[in-house]
């Protein structure tokens, strides 16, 4: 039995009052949500009303409030949405940790061609300037945005701390002191850097997928 399109929006009101305000994830579970009621009223002969709230009553876990250690114990989210924060975090910051070598190697080599730690700076700041306004023009873009997604969400959140670190390099606050003599000292500092930086662009990410999600919805 098809739900009504007034059934299905009682669903999606539900939904936004146990706090899953995020479309992209709200789609999914309502959808969800919808197929189990109408296999209930089919199985059961059951009114959609008493459908919904049993539905509602499996689904009442992965609603709860939750918090996680990896995004930060003072956000709290529905918990199917925290899962798939803590679990894309986890994923991000992983996988920085691989694709930083690259940059470490690039940085190091060219502080060995020019022998000179001012080069790798200056080339830092560059960075950080670049990185910081586009940030700061996706956050204000996803600001006026009609649709609020968990792409927004991380990204918003997660470049808080990193426009603020950003901030510091690109006036130089944090510079990169490197010596011929200290390899140890020289790639601890580069890779920390990098990794970063990586995990920076895995951020932007986020964004560019929140743009996807809307574009997508503009085409229904």
């Amino acid at each position: 039995m098809k739900l009504t399109t007034q059934q299905i929006a009682e669903i999606d009101e539900t939904l936004v009052l146990n706090g899953l305000i995020y479309d992209d994830i709200k789609l999914e579970v309502t959808d969800h949500i919808a197929s189990e009621i109408e296999a209930k009223m089919e199985e059961k002969d059951i009114l959609f009303e008493v459908a919904m709230l049993q539905t509602f009553e499996n689904w009442r876990f992965q609603l709860r409030p939750s918090s996680s250690f990896w995004v930060g114990l003072i956000y709290s989210s529905p918990r199917i949405v925290m899962n798939r924060w803590e679990s894309t975090t986890k994923r991000q910051q992983f996988r920085s940790l691989f694709i930083a070598i690259i940059p470490a190697l690039v940085l190091i080599g060219l502080f060995k061609i020019y022998n000179n730690s001012t080069v790798i700076n200056n080339v830092i700041q560059g960075l950080s300037l670049f990185f910081f306004c586009l940030i700061l023009y996706f956050k204000v873009v996803i600001w006026k945005s009609k649709r609020k997604t968990s792409f927004s969400l991380m990204f918003d959140r997660n470049s808080n701390l990193i426009l603020f670190y950003l901030m510091f390099l690109s006036i130089g606050k944090a510079p990169l002191r490197m010596n011929a003599d200290d390899i140890l000292h020289n790639s601890i500092g580069v890779f920390l850097i990098s990794w970063f930086f990586v995990y920076l662009v895995f951020n932007l990410q986020l964004a560019y997928k929140h743009f996807q999600f809307e574009n997508k919805m503009k085409i229904f």
